[in-house]
This record gives structure tokens, C-alpha cells and sequence, in this order.
């Protein structure tokens, strides 16, 4: 097949020293191993939405730790009662495990699709 097409990609110098190890150690060019792990590798996406509520909800939780703690430094403050924030830290934690038991459920299920084979990670 005749290659008439050109891909430019940007990348950090660490990006591309791992790309070259890993087309070295599989005694590839480093066009040839790229073309490979795009068109062969398969990717799991994990929902944007609720990674993004998660973020939120950390975010949230962090101002008002600040808050607190700014309060506190100031003397305004001489004690506080964080077990809304620990059951909501609970909450989000829990979430993230669930999502992390998703992931490593479809990196199974991939893994037994391709007959064990995960050549490119």
C-alpha cells in the first residue's frame, strides 16, 4: 500500500523517548509501531460526566477545608465538626472505587477478547 499521507503529532521529549523503547523493544520503527498501537490497541473510555462531578465535588470540598482552615489560623475558629466532609470524602470515594472496578472489569474483558494479548501497554 502506497504512503502518501503525513501525521503530525506533538508531544513531550519523554512521550517520545518511551514511544522509541517501546518500538525498539518490539524491533519496530517508531512510524510502524505507532500505526500498530492506533489501529490495533483498544481504549476504554471512562464517562466525562462523572469524573467531572467528582472533580467538582472535590473541588467543593477543598475550598471550604481552606475556608476552615483560614478561620481556624485566624482564631475565629476553635473547633469543627468535619463529618459532613468526611461522609461526603466517603461518598466521592466510594464512586471513584466503583469506577475503578468498571475499568479493571472492561481491561478484563478485553484482555480474554484478544486472547491474552496486550502488546502495546
Amino acid at each position: 500500500m502506497k504512503k502518501n499521507r503525513r501525521l503530525e503529532i506533538r508531544l513531550s521529549e519523554s512521550e517520545l523517548d518511551m514511544i522509541d523503547i517501546k518500538a525498539k523493544s518490539r524491533k519496530m520503527s517508531r512510524s510502524k509501531f505507532l500505526i500498530q498501537a492506533a489501529l490495533n490497541q483498544k481504549i476504554v473510555m471512562v464517562g466525562n460526566e462523572e469524573l467531572r462531578e467528582l472533580t467538582v465535588q472535590l473541588r467543593r470540598i477543598g475550598i471550604n477545608l481552606n475556608q476552615i482552615t483560614t478561620l481556624c489560623n485566624m482564631g475565629k475558629l476553635t473547633s469543627v465538626n468535619l463529618s459532613d466532609v468526611n461522609n461526603e470524602v466517603t461518598k466521592i470515594w466510594e464512586s471513584i472505587e466503583n469506577l475503578r472496578k468498571d475499568v479493571k472489569n472492561l481491561n478484563k474483558k478485553i484482555i480474554k477478547d484478544t486472547g491474552g494479548k496486550n502488546e502495546y501497554s
